[in-house]
């Protein structure tokens, strides 16, 4: 309570001491007392020795550069951490230093230097977020042992977090607050950071949980996993701290948090693996290994999830089974296709593989390439870019390596130029119609590409067993050739050819191999729908993870690859591409594979582009404008404006699925030419006219499921 009187003066916060609301802080901390001890060891001991060996008179310690100001990998921050260290070895139970007036000395020596020498990062989140947080951490252990004045010190560093971010940041600040509420006692605090943590829990079209159930941090951009997972695992901690109090989450509190996981994260990871087109720039950061089956934190947030919202618990756990590598990763989870109409990408997940696709818009920003100098080279990987998985290794640490203007499914121009990046690198795209239809099982995907002089009409069409790339209308003015590329991922065994009937197993040395009708490598097939120039290279590649990162390691580092690419040529006007990716084909099946009819392609031009998958009854569509199509049986549908839809027969009934990728529409009119019941439906002449509402503000670009009967 005497803190409590001295921090009231010295930080002008009124002084609340009701019983009950003292006894829920009391409750509170004690809590977060035992959740940051709950995982020290009996190693503690030693590296606390060490670190009071080395400590200087001054509370300094000589490993420290406590000059720099870098706005990553900062060099003070190990202070930080030191501090840690010492008041866990004073407060652990099991431990010889547990209340050594030696430790706490030290501890105190150390607060009292940071204090006074304050150091600062050039990167705001450092001194905001990052050192509040192991002050805020040190101080809840260790404050009964510091003098008052010190307190109110720590206490003032802490406050440079406030409650003026968003989102994540928002959350970061106001734990912070929370814990340094529950270290001096301060009810009105604990209030105040309680009602920021709480409220960020919600569907929001600002910065946070998206109505798609995707994530945005940094303005309109997809950050599910990396600042998403930040979100979750601060939250999932409140659930459990908050409960059996009156500060406790409400059900629906608790039914956004767990939808968002559930239906949200969980689609961008694969078994072990998250997804990279779900990490930002977190993917590109130059800390080797960490991108390596780094799904496994998720598995403490599902089990923590499981008790928090019990209704879904065996979701969960299967959930952390997976992510443990314990169970396969298609044995459980969601299985389909979702489009995030909110962040522009798009999910296919079968049991045996996994591939996502993600675009930017006018709408929705790129993946960023300037903040602290990460991702130096990520200015493609938002346009039109996929990934296939199926083990989960196949881009494991290529970052250094990759060729970043041949990323798989990119579009670009063949130029050694310098890839653009901090200011130079645009956060939102230039076109409107970037979107997609998704029923659930199956999906198409659409970008009008208009980027680094080249245009192009891009679209993904995806079904449980494999996907179709069309590309139309490719065009471009520079000298460059324009290209567009299959797949780049680590090289696995061998590439096997088919030409001209025959397979051939390719040598890295082969400059041209004429007549190729489909490629095999790491069991998928990359089978080619028209005649097209291609590129393969399956070789060594070099670099370094500071040509990612401004602050990473220089020393060089090779990586087998494989790429396969299409060459469009010099100038190209009106070029095209069409090809099928199928995942989980043995080599001795390639030539079977190219074979097979199971996609027929109904239009590839700049107005129009569609499929027919006739093994499911379905034809994909994308109008680029107001048009018709003739689809398999001669049935037609036309549409009045630009979209994208899915035509799916289920016995006598049809599952007619639309969406505005433009996102600009309130209404879309159909025609089709045969009598039909449904939704919206009225009797023409010709057949049936379907007048269909488009969703409006955060759910525009969403997709409608139209279900029609024939009409007898």
């Amino acid at each position: 309570m005497r803190l409590l009187v001295i921090l009231s003066i010295v930080l002008g916060t009124t002084l609340h001491a009701e019983p009950v609301m003292s006894n829920e802080i009391a409750s509170i901390a004690q809590r977060l007392r035992d959740r940051l001890l709950s995982s020290t060891s009996k190693d503690i001991d030693a590296k606390a020795a060490d670190l009071l060996a080395q400590q200087k008179t001054d509370g300094s310690w000589p490993d420290v550069d406590y000059d720099d100001q870098a706005p990553t990998h900062w060099q003070p921050s190990q202070h930080l951490w030191h501090l840690e260290v010492l008041a866990r070895a004073y407060r652990f139970a099991d431990g010889q230093y547990k209340g050594d007036d030696r430790m706490s000395a030290a501890f105190r020596a150390g607060l009292q230097y940071w204090v006074d020498r304050h150091p600062t990062s050039d990167n705001w989140w450092f001194n905001v977020i990052y050192a509040p947080r192991r002050l805020s951490d040190a101080l809840l252990l260790m404050a009964d042992t510091l003098p008052p004045d010190l307190v109110a010190a720590t206490a003032v560093l802490i406050r440079a977090s406030g409650f003026t971010r968003t989102s994540a940041n928002l959350v970061d600040e106001a734990s912070n607050l929370l814990t340094l509420a529950c270290a001096t006692d301060d009810a009105e605090l604990l209030r105040e950071a309680v009602h920021h943590i709480a409220n960020e829990i919600r569907v929001t079209t600002q910065e946070g949980i998206q109505a798609d159930d995707s994530f945005h941090q940094h303005g309109p951009q997809n950050m599910v996993i990396s600042y998403g997972s930040v979100f979750t695992g601060i939250q999932v901690g409140f659930a459990e701290l908050f409960a059996g109090t009156s500060f406790a989450f409400s059900k629906e509190k608790v039914r956004i948090l767990s939808r968002f996981v559930l239906d949200g994260q969980q689609w961008f990871i694969r078994g072990r693996q998250i997804d990279y087109h779900a990490m930002g720039r977190g993917a590109f950061r130059g800390n080797e290994g960490a991108h390596v089956w780094n799904a496994a934190a998720f598995a403490r947030t599902a089990r923590r999830m499981a008790s928090v919202d019990p209704d879904r618990a065996d979701e969960y756990r299967a959930f952390a089974k997976r992510v443990l590598g314990q169970e396969s990763a298609g044995s459980s989870g969601p299985l389909g296709n979702k489009y995030f109409w909110r962040s522009d990408a798009m999910v296919q997940r079968s049991v045996d593989w996994y591939a996502s696709v993600r675009f930017h818009s006018t709408r929705v920003y790129a993946t960023e390439t300037r903040t602290n100098h990460e991702n130096l080279k990520g200015y493609h990987l938002a346009d039109g870019t996929y990934f296939v998985l199926r083990r989960g290794d196949e881009y494991h640490e290529v970052q250094p390596v990759w060729n970043y203007r041949r990323l798989p499914g990119l579009t670009y121009l063949d130029t050694s130029a310098p890839i653009p990046y901090g200011n130079q690198t645009p956060k939102a795209g230039t076109t409107t119609f970037v979107g997609g239809a998704s029923d659930g099982g199956y999906g198409v995907a659409v970008m009008d590409y208009d980027k680094g002089g080249v245009k192009a009409k891009k679209a993904y069409f995806f079904t449980p067993e494999e996907f179709t790339c069309l590309g139309a209308g490719i065009e471009s003015n520079e000298t460059e050739r324009v290209l567009t590329t299959l797949n780049q991922c680590r090289l696995r065994d061998g590439v096997t050819v088919l030409a001209a009937g025959q397979l051939v197993e390719f040598d890295k040395e082969m400059q041209q191999i004429p007549h190729i009708q489909a490629l095999h490598h790491d069991d998928i097939a990359y089978v080619l729908l028209d005649a097209q120039r291609i590129g393969i290279s399956a070789q060594e590649q070099r670099g370094s993870w500071r040509e990612v990162e401004a602050k990473a390691s220089a020393t060089t580092v090779a990586q087998d690859i494989f790429t396969c690419w299409i060459d469009h040529g010099e100038k190209p006007q009106g070029a095209s591409y069409a090809y099928r990716i199928v995942p989980g084909t043995d080599v001795n099946q390639l030539t079977n594979v190219a074979a097979e009819q199971t996609v027929h392609p109904l239009a590839n031009t700049p107005d129009l582009q569609a499929v027919y998958y006739p093994a499911h009854t379905i034809s994909q569509v994308v109008f680029h404008r107001p048009g018709s199509i003739e689809l398999p049986h001669g049935e037609t549908i036309a549409a009045d404006r630009a979209c994208a839809l899915l035509y799916r027969k289920v016995g006598d009934l049809v599952l007619l699925t639309v969406a505005d990728p433009a996102q600009e529409h309130r209404r879309l009119i159909l025609h089709l030419n045969r009598p039909y019941i449904g939704r919206g439906t009225s009797n023409t002449a010709s057949g049936t006219r379907i007048e269909i509402d488009l969703p409006r503000d955060e759910y525009a670009g969403q997709s409608v499921v139209i279900p029609l009967t024939k009409r007898e």
